[in-house]
């Protein structure tokens, strides 16, 4: 049995095709695709606290802001790390910024450039051959992101 590699390329590009995609539909204002990876019992809080459970409800979510607040918003993402836990799960960290013309939701204010930014934590794994969002937590953050630490 070969040693198993703890940052697979492979597994890697489809991580990062995933959030590609996301970036993508977001800034289409598509929810539905936004919510394509995201696993059918998979859990997500906001950067309010508010916690949802399943990809229809993350969907439907995401279809509601696009529609509201985040209507005409754009979205960047930069992984700041990925962290293979085994050949099957992986963290990933991610610095996000968020430029919307509507404002943003009540109690998040945009930092002194005037976009919002959030560090998102992502949990994925792979059954089947195929990476899922399994877990999601996105965190209002005052300021441009720190550096990320690195683990090595």
């Amino acid at each position: 049995m070969a040693p198993f590699d703890p940052a697979p390329d492979a597994d890697e590009a489809a991580l990062r095709a995933i959030l590609a995609a996301q970036q993508d539909a977001w800034n289409r204002g598509d929810g539905r695709a936004f919510a394509a990876a995201f696993a059918e019992d998979g859990d997500f809080t906001n950067i309010r606290g508010e916690s949802m459970h399943g990809r229809e409800a993350y969907a439907v979510r995401h279809e509601q802001i696009f529609r509201g607040v985040f209507r005409d918003s754009t979205l960047a993402m930069q992984v700041a790390g990925i962290r293979f836990l085994g050949a099957d799960v992986a963290v990933v960290q991610l610095d996000v910024q968020v430029a919307s013309p509507n404002g943003l939701p009540p109690g998040v204010r945009v930092a002194g450039d005037g976009r919002l930014h959030t560090r998102l934590m992502d949990v994925f794994a792979k059954a089947d051959g195929t990476w899922r969002l399994v877990a999601s937590q996105n965190v209002d953050l005052k300021g441009p992101p720190a550096p990320a630490q690195s683990r090595e």
